[in-house]
C-alpha cells in the first residue's frame, strides 16, 4: 500500500477527518490537517502526498493557496514535533483506524 493509499483509507475510515476547501484555514480544518500531519509523519509520507490524498478523496481539482500554505505549515510542525510518535500509542489505536 503507498503512502497516499494509506492517507486516502485513513481519511475514509475515519468520520472526524474532513477538509472542506471552501473553509480555507478554519479551526475543523486545521484539526483533520494536524491529524493527517501527525499520520504522514508515522508513515513516512510527504507533505505533497498529504495533499493529493486529499484531493483525491474530496475529488478536489485544485486546493486553494489558504489551505495548502496550512497543510504546509501543520505538516512541518508535525515533523519537527514528532507527532507521528502519537501513531505508535495504543490510544491512537483506540481513537482511528489505521
Amino acid at each position: 500500500m503507498t503512502n497516499i493509499e494509506k492517507l486516502k483509507a485513513l481519511i475514509i475510515e475515519n468520520k472526524a477527518i474532513s477538509i472542506d476547501i471552501a473553509k480555507g484555514a478554519d479551526s475543523s480544518n486545521n484539526s483533520s490537517i494536524v491529524i493527517l500531519s501527525g499520520y504522514a509523519d508515522y508513515i513516512a509520507a510527504s507533505v505533497e502526498e498529504v495533499k493529493t490524498a486529499i484531493m483525491e478523496v474530496y475529488r478536489y481539482d485544485i486546493l486553494n493557496a489558504e489551505i495548502q500554505k496550512e497543510i504546509e505549515r501543520v505538516f512541518d510542525f508535525a515533523n519537527v514535533y514528532n507527532y507521528g510518535n502519537f501513531w505508535k500509542t495504543e490510544q491512537a489505536k483506540k481513537e482511528y483506524i489505521f
